[in-house]
């Protein structure tokens, strides 16, 4: 009965993979250390899941459950192989070397595989923060040169009006002005873009 339990358990933990591997894995582990704990020589042979969920571990989840779990299945491969040696499989000191040391490689292929995707996500950190300095810089040019001289421009020609006499003279400063005043728009509306994408 407890074979068939442990057989259950383990090909849900496989079958779980996909949809949840971290939760999954630590299942295959579970099953694994019961499986060796009782020394049930009829259980499901969990020898490929355990190198899968160690690899997975390693890869998603933090360095010490990771390695906890790394640790807990030598300890019961060690365990297996003093008790019973041939039921496990692990007859002599080269098979038990072997069978732990493909353990360590999974575990190590995960880390290496987790370090891998770490390093990616702070270049692309890094990427987005250069890309958001130069769009602060942008911004602060635009503002500094560009709108306080078009914003002069626009306090020019709204003063010299009064003064003017001839309409057709009036009307092309009004232009001007209003020119200005379109142009200082589109350039505080690109201001507020660069600032949008330096908040997101």
């Amino acid at each position: 009965v407890v074979d068939m339990v442990l057989a259950i358990a383990y090909l849900c933990a496989v079958l779980a993979l996909p949809w949840n591997a971290v939760v999954a894995s630590i299942a295959i582990i579970i099953v694994s250390l019961v499986n060796a704990a009782l020394l049930n020589t009829y259980g499901p042979n969990v020898f490929w899941g355990a190198l899968l969920a160690l690899l997975i571990l390693g890869m998603r989840t933090t360095r010490w459950i990771s390695f906890s779990a790394l640790l807990l299945l030598m300890l019961s491969a060690a365990y297996e192989s003093a008790l019973i040696p041939k039921s496990s499989g692990l007859t002599s000191v080269g098979a038990l070397t072997s069978f732990l040391v493909a353990q360590v490689l999974a575990y190590c292929m995960g880390t290496a595989l987790r370090w891998k995707d770490e390093a990616n996500r702070r270049v692309e950190t890094e990427r987005q923060l250069s890309r958001l300095q130069r769009s602060t810089a942008i911004a602060s040019q635009m503002h500094d040169a560009v709108s306080g001289k078009l914003s002069r421009i626009a306090i020019l020609a709204h003063n010299v009006l009064p003064d003017i006499e001839q309409a057709e003279e009036r009307e092309r400063w009004r232009f001007v002005g209003e020119t200005v005043e379109e142009a200082l728009v589109g350039v505080r509306q690109i201001i507020d873009r660069l600032d949008g994408d330096i908040q997101d």
